[in-house]
């Protein structure tokens, strides 16, 4: 009975003894990475096979242009909040995170803003993002999304354009259709579609998904017997009516 608590002791003492070891090795790694100097920063960047508006080299220059390069200095002094923060004013960049990896570097995590459309007006040209926020368009690089053109304000491209956006790319069909959306001085809104070539009046975008299916429906039973470029333009702005004006 002795014998056997004295082996029961000693399997405690010696597993107390290597967490005390571990945990000991581990502060000590700790505390010589925080006083050691970090010699890199490693860039990964998230969805970069999908959306590429920002590359690994641009993100390096941002940070040893932010004030908060980390390169040369004390790990156990590099503010990493600060160099997110500094990161994300970048209006390409969605989200950053900055971390101390073990072996005293830093590792700089980059989420990209993604594009829904891209608005090309009088007043600018842009990208509207997954958020409905303004997001520039790049010399570099240029993703396909609907192409809206005409009298756009910025307020209008954050609200009705985004929801438009948000529709065509739950919409596979109309998404393929529709090539590019036009917006009048009064606000209607008109798609040039890729098959005919036919302006497609939807004035305000209410009722829009009503306004497609009677598009659908004149697609299907009216241009399957007459033919798709009989028309030069198809109203669809007032409700339960389809106006189609002929060629010239």
């Amino acid at each position: 009975m002795i014998k056997r608590r004295l082996l029961s002791f000693l399997k405690v003492l010696i597993t107390i003894l290597i967490l005390i070891f571990f945990v000991s090795a581990t502060f000590y790694t700790r505390g010589n990475v925080e006083k050691g100097k970090c010699q890199k920063v490693d860039v990964y960047i998230h969805d970069s096979l999908d959306v590429t508006f920002i590359n690994r080299s641009e993100v390096l220059l941002l940070v040893k242009e932010s004030g908060f390069n980390p390169i040369g200095k004390q790990v156990c002094t590099i503010n990493t909040e600060a160099l997110e923060k500094s990161l994300r004013r970048n209006p390409r960049i969605k989200r950053a995170e900055c971390f101390k990896t073990t072996d005293g570097n830093i590792k700089v995590e980059i989420y990209q803003r993604v594009p829904v459309m891209r608005v090309m007006s009088m007043s600018g040209n842009y990208y509207i993002d997954s958020e409905a926020e303004i997001m520039p368009v790049s010399i570099h690089y240029s993703v396909f999304v609907p192409l809206a053109s005409g009298f756009i304000s910025e307020e209008f491209a954050k609200n009705e354009l985004f929801k438009l956006a948000l529709y065509l790319q739950e919409n596979e069909f109309w998404n393929a259709q529709i090539s590019q959306i036009y917006v009048h001085p009064n606000n209607d809104i008109s798609f040039i579609p890729r098959v005919g070539d036919q302006e497609i009046l939807i004035g305000s975008l209410d009722n829009l998904e009503e306004k497609l299916s009677s598009l659908m429906s004149l697609y299907r039973n009216g241009f399957s017997e007459l033919g798709w470029n009989r028309y030069k333009k198809i109203n669809l702005k007032y409700e339960h009516q389809v106006i189609c004006t002929k060629k010239g």
